[in-house]
C-alpha cells in the first residue's frame, strides 16, 4: 500500500487513519513480529520503535532514538499529562518530567506513594513536603482505618518538623501517639516528643514497672565516665522529682520522697528490693528552702521488707535506730566501741554503753543507762571452797598498778582483802577457807 515494490506480505508506505475496525497480528511461530518504526539497531540505531514479538519470544519493547525518551501520558479532560517518563539516562520519573535519580517520585502536595493491600489491612509508603514515611492499617492522610481490630503504626522522616518519629495508635483509634522521636539535636525521646537530653524517657502511667532495664550476664551493668581537667566535673547520677506533671511541674511538698537507690534480687518467685538509700523532703520546697533528710534501710533475716536503720537529718544529726535524732549522734540501743573513744564535750547515754578499749572524756558524762567497762575495769574473781585466795590477771596490762576494789556477792564468812596489785593483776584473800566458793565483783581504776 503506497508502494509498487512491496518487501513483505503487507508493506505500507505513508500515513493513514484507521477509524474503525481492528488489525490482528498473531502466530504461533517464534518469529511472529509487529514492528512500528523499527529497523534493526545494527543498521538504524537512532530510530524510536515499538516491537511486539509473539510465539516463543513473547515480548513488548519500547525504544527511543538517540537523545530521546519514553513517556506515558493520560488526559484528565484538561489536556495530556505526562505520568511516567524514562529519560535518556534511564532515570524514571513519576509525577515529574525531569527525573533526577533512578526513581524520582514527585507530588505537589503530600501524597500516598505506595499501597500494599493485605488480607487484614494495608501498608502505605507516603511522602511530600520533604517528608517520607511508612504506615500500616491507617491511611497516612485521611486517618481511615483498614481494620478497626488492629493497631496502627507510623514511621516517618519529617523534614518539615526536622525530626524522626515512630508512632502507634491502639486498635480502633485513628490517633497515633509518638513512642520514639529523634529531634534535630540528635536527642532521643521515648514517651516524649520534646527530649531535652541525649536520651529522655517519659511516662504518665502510674504503673510501678521500671522505665529502663539492663540485663547482663557479667558483673558490669552500667559504667559512667567523665573526661575533664576541671576538678568538680565527675560522673553523676541525678534523681529529680516534682509535684504536678512533666509539662507543669510544681514544688516538692514536705515529706515527699525525692528518690530511691535500691538493691534487691530474685527470691524464687519475684524480684524485690532488700536494701535502699533514700531521701525525703523535710519541708515544703521553695526556690530558697530545700530541706532534706537522707536515710538507709536494710532487711532483717526472716523478713522481706526493708526497715530504716540510719538517718541523717536536714540539721546534720545522725540517728541510728531512731528516725528523729536530736543530737549530732543519737543511738537508740546499745553501743559498742572497740577502739579509743575521745569525747571533748558533754555526752548523754540513754542506754547501755559498753567500752572494750580506752575511753577519754574531757567533758561531762550523763548516763541514763549502764556503763559497762572492759575486763580490765570491771569483772569477777571466785575463791574456791577450802582455799583462801584467788589470783586475777588483767587481759591488758596497765601502765601503772591500778586501785582495785573487790566486793563479795554473798557472805564470805570471814574477813577479805586485796593484795599483790600490779600492772598485770591482783589477789583476793579470805581470812578463813569457805565451805563453798565465794565470788567477788571487782573494779580496777587508775
Amino acid at each position: 500500500m503506497g508502494t509498487t515494490a512491496p518487501g513483505d506480505k503487507l508493506h505500507i508506505v505513508g500515513g493513514g487513519v484507521l477509524s474503525e475496525g481492528t488489525f490482528h497480528f498473531g502466530s504461533s511461530a517464534a518469529n511472529a513480529l509487529l514492528s512500528l518504526g523499527y529497523i534493526e539497531p545494527a543498521t538504524q540505531p537512532n530510530t524510536s520503535y515499538l516491537k511486539v514479538a509473539g510465539g516463543g519470544n513473547n515480548s513488548l519493547q519500547l525504544g527511543a532514538a538517540s537523545g530521546g525518551f519514553i513517556a506515558l501520558e493520560t488526559n484528565p479532560g484538561t489536556g495530556r499529562v505526562t505520568r511516567l517518563k524514562v529519560d535518556v539516562n534511564g532515570n524514571v520519573g513519576i509525577g515529574t518530567t525531569a527525573p533526577a535519580s533512578i526513581l524520582h517520585l514527585a507530588a505537589a502536595t503530600p501524597t500516598q506513594i505506595f499501597q500494599a493491600t493485605g488480607v487484614a489491612s494495608k501498608g502505605y509508603v507516603f511522602g511530600g513536603n520533604n517528608n517520607i514515611g511508612l504506615a500500616t492499617n491507617r491511611h497516612p492522610f485521611t486517618g481511615t482505618l483498614d481494620n478497626v481490630a488492629l493497631a496502627s503504626w507510623n514511621l516517618g522522616l519529617f523534614n518539615s518538623g526536622d525530626f524522626f518519629d515512630i508512632a502507634r495508635a491502639p486498635a480502633g483509634s485513628s490517633t497515633a501517639t509518638s513512642l520514639l522521636r529523634i529531634n534535630s539535636s540528635g536527642n532521643v525521646g521515648i514517651g516524649t516528643t520534646a527530649p531535652t537530653s541525649a536520651l529522655t524517657l517519659a511516662s504518665t502511667s502510674l504503673s510501678t514497672a521500671a522505665q529502663l532495664e539492663i540485663h547482663n550476664v557479667s558483673a558490669v551493668g552500667a559504667e559512667l565516665y567523665t573526661h575533664s581537667d576541671t576538678g568538680f566535673r565527675a560522673p553523676t547520677v541525678l534523681l529529680n522529682r516534682s509535684g504536678g506533671t512533666q509539662s507543669s511541674p510544681t514544688a516538692v511538698p514536705n515529706s515527699y520522697r525525692l528518690g530511691y537507690f535500691q538493691l534487691g534480687g530474685y527470691n524464687g518467685s519475684t524480684y524485690l528490693p532488700s536494701a535502699e538509700m533514700s531521701a525525703i523532703a523535710s519541708q515544703n520546697w521553695t526556690s530558697s528552702a530545700m530541706g532534706t533528710d537522707l536515710f538507709f534501710s536494710t532487711t532483717a533475716n526472716g523478713s522481706t521488707s526493708p526497715s530504716e536503720r540510719l538517718r541523717i537529718t536536714q540539721a546534720g544529726n545522725v540517728g541510728i535506730g531512731i528516725a528523729l535524732p536530736t543530737e549530732r549522734l543519737h543511738v537508740a540501743g546499745n553501743a559498742l566501741v572497740a577502739g579509743t573513744l575521745t569525747v571533748t564535750q558533754p555526752v548523754t547515754f540513754q542506754s547501755t554503753l559498753t567500752v572494750t578499749g580506752n575511753a577519754t572524756f574531757s567533758g561531762n558524762i550523763t548516763l541514763n543507762g549502764k556503763l559497762i567497762g572492759n575486763a580490765n575495769t570491771r569483772g569477777q574473781v571466785t575463791i574456791a571452797s577450802a582455799t583462801t585466795s584467788a589470783n586475777y590477771t588483767f587481759p591488758v596490762a596497765y601502765a601503772a598498778a591500778p586501785n582495785v576494789i573487790a566486793t563479795p556477792t554473798s557472805n564470805p564468812g570471814a574477813n577479805f582483802w586485796v593484795s599483790n596489785v600490779t600492772t598485770t593483776g591482783f589477789t583476793v584473800n579470805l581470812a578463813a577457807a569457805p565451805a563453798a566458793a565465794v565470788t567477788f565483783n571487782f573494779q580496777a581504776q587508775q
